[in-house]
């Protein structure tokens, strides 16, 4: 079990409590992209996460109930 920070703006914080989930933001760069989603293979269920709301502070405890995955589609 491990902890993370991850971080969102207000609106994409609200989105998230709302459906559940969180996502990455892709890059223009592929070399950001693959930083990203290899940030995200740290997290396994059973972990625990705090956002940081940008210029807000921080909100949490939510508990990662299943593995990452990559998927591009909006929500």
């Amino acid at each position: 079990m491990a902890y993370h920070i991850v971080m969102a703006s207000q609106d994409n914080f609200a989105v998230c409590v709302e459906k559940g989930i969180y996502g990455g933001t892709a890059s223009t760069r592929p070399a950001t992209d693959a930083d990203i989603v290899a940030s995200f293979c740290a997290i396994t269920p059973d972990d625990f996460v705090f956002f940081y709301v940008k210029k807000k502070g921080i909100y949490g405890l939510w508990k990662v109930t299943s593995p990452p995955f990559y998927d591009e589609q909006s929500i």
